[in-house]
């Protein structure tokens, strides 16, 4: 039984060798990403200003020290969203034809542009999906949850984008 128990200072070094080692196999925290040396200063072309996208976007880029511009002719490199599109299809119907299941796709192109128009990430298509159950009796909840769904979407979207961009990094 007391086989497992260890002495008090092999704990400490126990997590130190754990956390020593995780770097080695891949492992990165959040937000320690590589990012490619000509974004930094950047500028966003395109898409809307307002959607959870492009808002998270910036927040996912400003974290990495990359320093956001308002015009490109300041910038080192422009990243350009060409298109941001939401989808909503029905899955499945009940017998009188009304939706039961409905699917929320939302895709985001993109590329990445460096001084003088050089292409350093051609277009980019990033797609997310999910499926969710239309809840008859409860019509107000159910647009509620598509939305908080489009939203989620949107911010997975993001961790791609950021993955693709750290990818040149790389």
């Amino acid at each position: 039984m007391n086989c497992l128990r260890l002495l008090p200072g092999s704990r400490l070094i126990l997590l130190v060798l754990v956390a020593l080692s995780l770097p080695g196999c891949g492992f990165h925290l959040r937000g320690s990403v590589d990012m490619p040396s000509q974004m930094e200063i950047t500028f966003i072309q395109g898409g809307n200003p307002y959607s959870v996208f492009i808002i998270e976007l910036r927040q996912a880029l400003e974290s990495r020290n990359i320093e956001l511009v308002t015009t490109s002719e300041d910038a080192t490199a422009v990243l350009h969203v060409i298109s941001q599109r939401s989808d909503r299809r029905t899955l499945s119907v009940d017998l009188t034809g009304k939706s039961l299941e409905f699917l929320i796709q939302y895709e985001v192109e993109f590329e990445l542009r460096g001084e003088g128009d050089e292409v350093i990430l051609p277009v980019q298509k990033v797609t997310s999906e999910r499926a969710f159950v239309f809840v008859k009796t409860d019509v107000l909840g159910a647009e509620r949850e598509a939305n908080y769904i489009r939203d989620e979407l949107e911010r997975e979207l993001v961790t791609l984008v950021m993955m693709r961009l750290s990818a040149i990094a790389s």
